[in-house]
Parts: C-alpha cells; structure tokens; sequence
C-alpha cells in the first residue's frame, strides 16, 4: 500500500473505515434497562423473608399456638465509581491530519476536524462506560460483583442469592454426555425460581462451550422434539445470525423458555473476559416482577455540586485547559450499579466440567 503522506503522485480519498467496536450492551439492555438515579453514594437494599408454612392445629378450645413472623434484612452498597478522562493537545487538534480527510482543508476543515475529534474521543469514554456497565450486569448474574486492580479500587458486593441457585451439573448429567436431560435441567433451574420468588423462568443465556453443547444435542433431546410426527413443546431455529450485540437467538425450548448464545468478550484491563462463563447457563426471569434495575450513585465532582447542588445523573461530564503545557482534558464520570432487587429470580448452572 502506497504511503498516504505521498503528494507528489495522484490518489483518491476514499472515506475512513470505523472499525472501532461497539459497546457491549446486550445483558443491560436485556435484563438491566430500567434506570434509577439516586442523590446518595451509599444506596440501602432492604428484604422480607417468609417461608410458605402452614398454620399448625390445635385441640378445640386448646391455646393457639405462637408462630414465627417475618425476617427483615438490609443491605447497603455503594456503586462502583468509574472517573476517565482524555487528554488533547494543541498539535494533537492543529497539526494531525484525521483518517478521510483532505490534504490540504482550509480554516474551516481544520475547524470541523477538530470538533470531529473531541465527539469521537468524547465517545469512546463513554462506550468505555457502557461496556463497565455490561461487565457489571453480567457479574450481577453470577450473584456478586467483585473487581480488583493493583494501584486502583477493589470491591465485591454480593447479593443474597440462595446458595442453591448456583450449582454444576454432575457425572452423567453434563451436556456434552448422551444420559444428559436439558428438559430435566430447563424444569429443575425454573422449578427453583418459582418456588423461591413465584416466577417463571424465560430465558436461558448460555456461554460458548454451553451453547456448542446444547446444539451438539448429545442426549438428542433436540431431534426429538423437533419431530413433526409428534407435539412439539420447543423449537430451536438455526437460521438466526448472531446479532450486532453479539448475542445470537437459538429459539424457544420447553416450558417456553427463549434460549440465547452470548459468546462476547470485554477486555479487563488487558485481559479477555467472558461476559457469561464458557460453561455456565444463566437462567432468569425476563419479568417487571423481578425487578431488575441499575442504579445510578450521585455525581461526585465540584464541577456537579456547584453552590451547594446534588446531582443525580447518570453521567457527568466536563472539560478543562491546562496552561502549560497547554492541554485540554476530557473527563466523564458514572456510578453504576445495576441490581437484582429478587436475585433467587435467577440460577447459575455449570453445564460443563
């Protein structure tokens, strides 16, 4: 390829090619969607606990019996706090010339490639936000958010999932062996989430190795209930593509329960993450009941607060010149925190070894 600097010899421009990756946004925009903004850091979680028991018998003209009431429980969380920023400098604005534009632009295409820039640079802060947020919706399935970083903030917040919703599948039951169930399994994890919550189980989010297991059908569970010579109770479609957020559709399998493959990927600081573990299968309940929600901390920069304000905003974001050496710094903040208020409305299973 010839060099782009050369103009001693004709060439054409031809538009810039983006191949920069959109964001990550399937698990958010899934199960995660609705936003709250709180003017607090620390945002408190409160539950009530009772059993289904039944009320005991006593001889006639007998004295009642005491029973056990309610349990009350609270949780309090701070948001992970996300503060980046960008620098731009003088020649960086002035003097670099930007992949599709002209050679040789007037004022006014210097001008217009300027503001360009800063929108992009602008937004690459925040696509790094929206793929914090869907790291942190898909640690939330796992039933606790935990991140640590030499030199930079180290948390876990758990929430209060029965241990039993999160459990691997034994010797004879794993997915790629021909005495699996997946009807067993899609019934036990709903059975679970009903009893626990009173919901039924709609979708299935299945990792990588998960989603080649279940397609593989090694039971073959699949072919059978795919039979027309019989009713069916659940179809799998293998004529989706894999969508733009990376996720793909597999189809509606027994007890209606929708089944995807979600194979993305987000970089951790420098290290390829599985959003949904290779091996696991996330089951939920996609339901208002289950409410699902992100809550969003209060803005912690002087610039938001003001003469006395409270900011509550999903984002926040400023800029700022440094006189020398001349500068001008983009900054973006967020709180996220995105929350299962009835976490039994899910159950992890590892369907693999």
């Amino acid at each position: 390829m010839p060099n782009s600097a050369d103009v001693l010899s004709w060439s054409t421009l031809t538009p810039a090619v983006n191949e920069m990756k959109a964001p990550n946004a399937f698990l958010k925009n899934m199960l995660f969607s609705r936003d709250i903004t709180v003017p607090t850091r620390n945002i408190e979680l409160s539950f009530l606990n009772r059993g289904r028991q039944i009320a005991p018998f006593v001889e006639r003209n007998g004295a009642a019996i005491m029973t056990e009431g309610r349990n009350e429980s609270f949780r309090v969380i701070t948001p992970p706090h996300i503060r980046v920023k960008r620098p731009m400098t003088p020649s960086e604005l002035l003097e670099k010339r930007r992949p599709g534009s002209v050679i040789f632009p007037g004022a006014g295409g210097i001008q217009r490639a300027m503001r360009e820039y800063m929108a992009s640079e602008l937004a690459m802060l925040a696509d790094d936000i929206t793929n914090s947020e869907e790291y942190l919706c898909a640690m939330a399935l796992q039933g606790a958010v935990s991140y640590s970083v030499a030199d930079q903030a180290a948390f876990t917040i758990t929430f209060p999932r029965d241990a039993a919703h999160d459990y691997a599948l034994g010797a004879g039951d794993r997915w790629n062996e021909t005495t699996a169930s997946f009807r067993k399994d899609f019934l036990d994890a709903a059975q679970l989430v009903n009893d626990a919550v009173s919901l039924n189980v709609t979708d299935v989010i299945l990792g990588a190795d998960a989603a080649d297991a279940f397609l593989a059908d090694a039971p073959g569970e699949l072919s059978s209930l795919l039979d027309i010579r019989r009713m069916s109770t659940g179809t799998v479609d293998l004529t989706q593509q894999i969508a733009e957020s990376g996720a793909l559709f597999l189809g509606t399998y027994v007890h209606g329960i929708r089944v995807w493959r979600y194979g993305r990927q987000v970089d951790v600081n420098g290290v390829a993450t599985d959003l949904i573990r290779p091996k696991y299968a996330e089951f939920v309940a996609r339901t208002p009941a289950a409410q699902f929600v992100t809550y969003y901390g209060a803005i912690e920069d002087m610039k938001a607060i003001g003469a006395g304000r409270v900011l509550q905003s999903k984002r926040f974001s400023k800029s700022w010149e440094q006189e020398d050496p001349s500068a001008r710094m983009l900054l973006v903040e967020s709180n996220p925190m995105p929350v299962m208020r009835r976490p039994d409305a899910t159950v992890s299973v590892q369907v693999l070894a």
